[in-house]
């Protein structure tokens, strides 16, 4: 049997395609003949469709899918489909090491096509953690956060830790005869943020960044110096390891959409998670996270802590800086169009740049 052809639109989600797809998925793989295919949920993600389905069988069982289409680009189709080929092939090596471990899981995966940029999951219950950080009230005391929350935070840094270790020296895609995907390493970073320091000088709002460019470019060369004396370790990188991408169930953590994953330096994602947590706490001021964040590290490693972070080592010192640079580039795309949207980019510009002279030497 043969996969409908998806749309070429990546505006457009093509229900028809997908439906025909995952009747042809479940039939190929001995899971049944579906009687009936209802979505229950849509969502537009930034490079993807998620749909969530409600199968039925004849003999009356239903079960829920999760269907992920990464979003059509006839320059970039063949990227499209490695990063499908990617994805399905890290969540099949982790859901088979985390396989008996109710602490540590993953989506289990179903069945893929890379082709149509689709992949199948079958659904997990939850609460993102994500979800659970809104919750959190503004202004709250240390003792307001919860046990609960940074017993969770607790256990995402541990899942992180055992992710690590299932992929250590191991690259996405490997299993599918994939060729490895560019190492995520020190030189990668480095000119990575030079790059964004170009684009962000080259934009209409430079008469605003004052600090001193030229000695973060020093900073970024003399860090990335003394990294390279570092004998570190690679194992596959998450690529967008944050609390919308971690389930909570019971004590149990699942760890979502590998569609970004590559392979390197295993700081990455560990201080991806940190940047991420600071950006929600200053976007929703007098949130509480440091006790947060302290707990993640603590899980993941009981000799890490918040105090001094990121001055830990030049690759963390080099991931401050391009996490910095990444907040400051963000904020610059376009023209405010009101005055006082015009007045808040401008207060958070200033904001991220105090931020980043803090990396650099007095």
């Amino acid at each position: 049997m043969g996969t409908p052809s998806m749309k070429s639109s990546a505006e457009q989600f093509d229900e028809e395609s997908v439906v025909a797809s995952l009747r042809v998925g479940l039939s190929e793989r001995s899971l049944g003949e579906p009687q009936h295919i209802e979505r229950v949920r849509r969502q537009r993600r930034q490079s993807s469709f998620v749909a969530r389905y409600r199968v039925v069988f004849p003999n009356g069982e239903q079960e829920d899918l999760w269907a992920k289409v990464l979003h059509a680009n006839p320059a970039k189709e063949d990227l499209k489909r490695r990063l499908i080929i990617r994805d399905y092939d890290l969540n099949c090596r982790v859901y088979q090491a985390f396989s008996g471990d109710s602490r540590f899981r993953v989506p289990p995966p179903l069945f893929s096509f890379p082709e149509q940029r689709l992949i199948v999951t079958r659904h997990t219950p939850g609460v993102r953690l994500h979800d659970k950080l809104l919750a959190v009230p503004r202004f709250a005391r240390r003792a307001d956060v919860g046990d609960d929350l940074m017993h969770s935070f607790r256990a995402c840094g541990q899942w992180l830790r055992r992710f690590q270790e299932t992929t250590d020296d191991y690259y996405p895609g490997a299993a599918a005869g994939e060729k490895p995907p560019p190492k995520r390493d020190i030189h990668r970073l480095a000119d990575m943020t030079l790059e964004r320091i170009t684009a962000l000088l080259d934009t209409h709002y430079k008469p605003l960044l004052r600090c001193d460019w030229e000695g973060v470019r020093a900073y970024v060369a003399r860090q990335c110096e003394q990294a390279e004396t570092l004998n570190g370790r690679t194992c596959a990188v998450h690529g967008d390891f944050f609390p919308g991408n971690l389930l909570l169930d019971g004590d149990g953590v699942v760890g979502l959409d590998f569609v970004s994953a590559g392979w390197g330096e295993p700081l990455f994602d560990l201080s991806y998670f940190v940047f991420q947590v600071e950006t929600w706490a200053q976007r929703s001021v007098g949130r509480q996270h440091r006790q947060l964040i302290d707990a993640f590290l603590k899980g993941y490693d009981p000799t890490l802590s918040y105090v001094g972070f990121w001055s830990a080592s030049p690759v963390l010192r080099l991931l401050f800086v391009n996490y910095r640079v990444a907040r400051l580039l963000s904020l610059v795309p376009k023209r405010p169009t009101t005055w006082h949207r015009r007045i808040s980019r401008h207060c958070q510009i200033y904001a991220a740049i105090r931020d980043l002279q803090k990396a650099l030497p007095a």
